[in-house]
């Protein structure tokens, strides 16, 4: 997996990858997992078939949004792929005990 071109963030499997993510979209996973496993499937550029498939396309034929393939790219091709296939960290966290103060408040 490499950031090259203009693609900014190209999908470069490896077979073993691949296998994995295979089982992952015919396991028993949820259904986001499931997704993200097969828009990683469709744009791997190492694809036995050789197709190159765009965002655009991947999006419209899982009815995803373009928005959501390129983001699942990116965290593959950056944080690698169970970080692409796993839901992402809060960015903040709030405790408890703030959000009920806040209620009261208002």
């Amino acid at each position: 997996m490499e950031i090259v071109g203009r693609k900014k963030y190209r999908v470069k499997l490896e077979s073993e990858e691949r296998a994995e993510l295979r089982s992952v979209v015919d396991g028993q996973g949820s259904k986001e997992r499931r997704r993200r496993a097969h828009i990683l499937l469709l744009a791997d550029e190492n694809r036995e078939d050789g197709a190159l498939a765009d965002a655009t396309s991947i999006a419209s034929v899982l009815d995803a949004a373009v928005a959501t393939v390129e983001r699942v790219r990116r965290r593959c091709v950056l944080e690698g792929l169970e970080a692409a296939l796993g839901r992402r960290a809060p960015r903040r966290t709030a405790s408890r005990a703030s959000w009920t103060a806040r209620a009261r408040r208002s």
